[in-house]
């Protein structure tokens, strides 16, 4: 008798039928026809690493330590020297080659000598042209004064002057006295110096006035003021009178 067939269940309606292969192709993989998506550890791992040698450094001597270098160091060097050397100069006022004399004295008015040649002005005065490097000769002479004499060099100043302040001081004096009667005693600013007629040296003159006192017995005493001013020597006579006379 005949054998009925076996009922055979249909496949799911969304089962994808199988495409047939070739006997040597492999089955497709779970996933295998989905896309890649940026980002993927999976997918960064596969990419190829590049790897890349930095380049060899060639051994050998710096170029800086080479003999163009050095040289080039030492030009540097000098060159910041001569700097530092040079830009002073040119900010410096240059010094003239001739400088001006300027004389002062205390008390004005004195004649100045320079070189044995009288200047024109007295004190203050100016004299120009003088060359650096020289030696000067420079007299100031004031009447009632002792003379003054200095020798100077003439060294480069950035202000191109000479300035000399000279201070004089007063001569020496001489008093010459006479008495009427002669014989009287004489008295200096209080100091007996002899009798008349009487001539004294040296006497210092830096006190303008002379005090003096003239005593005679049986005379009245004689007081008198004597100035110096610009003299040297002081001539003076004295009359006295007789006691108890008008």
């Amino acid at each position: 008798t005949p054998v009925a067939p076996t009922p055979t269940r249909p496949p799911p309606s969304n089962a994808r039928a199988a495409e047939p292969t070739d006997a040597g192709s492999k089955a497709p993989t779970k996933g295998a026809d989905k896309p890649r998506k940026p980002g993927n550890k999976a997918n960064e791992r596969e990419k190829p690493t590049l790897h890349v040698n930095p380049p060899k450094r060639r051994k050998g001597k710096s170029k800086l330590f080479s003999p163009a270098g050095i040289t080039l160091m030492a030009l540097v060097v000098l060159g910041t020297v001569a700097a530092f050397l040079v830009v002073p100069l040119f900010n410096e006022k240059p010094a003239a080659s001739t400088m001006s004399l300027v004389v002062t004295s205390v008390p004005p008015g004195a004649a100045v000598v320079l070189d044995d040649q009288a200047q024109s002005q007295p004190t203050p005065t100016r004299v120009e042209g003088l060359v650096v490097g020289t030696q000067h000769r420079l007299q100031v002479n004031l009447k009632g004064y002792e003379p003054h004499e200095e020798t100077f060099t003439v060294n480069a100043d950035p202000s191109n002057e000479i300035k000399r302040r000279i201070f004089l001081k007063k001569g020496l004096g001489k008093i010459e006295l006479t008495s009427v009667p002669a014989g009287a005693e004489i008295y200096v600013d209080g100091k007996y110096i002899g009798d008349t007629p009487l001539t004294k040296d040296k006497v210092d003159r830096e006190r303008n006035e002379v005090l003096l006192l003239v005593r005679k017995d049986g005379y009245e005493d004689q007081r008198e003021v004597l100035t110096w001013g610009e003299e040297t020597v002081l001539k003076h006579e004295t009359r006295l009178k007789p006691r108890g006379k008008k």
